[in-house]
C-alpha cells in the first residue's frame, strides 16, 4: 500500500515499503515542498533504512538533485540508512557531470 506525502499538478511524492517515490515533473517551484514532505516522513520513519526512487520522473534538473541531497542529509541526521538511490539514466548523467557521483554512490548505489 502506498501513502501519498505530497501532490501537485506536476509531481507526486509517495511512500511504499520504506521507499520514497517521486513521479512526474519535479522542478524548482515544488522542490522545497518535496524536500519538506520527505524530511517530515524521514523524521517519523520507524525503519532503519530507506530507498530513494526517482526513476518515474519525467524531467531532469538540478532541483530534484537538491531534493535528493537534502533527503540524504536528513536520513543521516535521523540515523536512517539510505540503501539505494534509484535514478533514471538521464539523471545519472547529470549526477556525473555535476561531480555528485561520489555523494550518491556513498548511499551506497545508483540504479536505473
Amino acid at each position: 500500500m502506498s501513502e501519498r506525502l505530497y501532490h501537485s499538478s506536476d509531481v507526486e511524492l509517495s511512500v511504499s515499503h520504506d521507499q520514497l517515490h517521486v513521479a512526474g515533473r519535479p522542478g524548482f517551484d515544488n522542490a522545497r515542498a518535496l524536500a519538506d514532505a520527505g524530511t517530515a516522513w524521514l523524521a517519523r520513519h520507524s525503519g532503519s533504512s530507506v530507498v530513494l526512487d526517482v526513476t518515474a520522473t519525467e524531467s531532469v534538473n538540478s532541483g530534484i538533485l537538491c531534493v535528493l541531497l537534502e533527503w540524504l542529509r536528513q536520513a543521516r541526521r535521523h540515523q536512517v540508512a539510505v540503501q539505494q538511490v534509484k535514478l533514471p539514466e538521464r539523471l545519472q548523467e547529470l549526477v556525473h557531470v555535476s561531480g555528485l557521483a561520489p555523494v550518491f554512490n556513498a548511499a551506497p548505489s545508483l540504479a536505473g
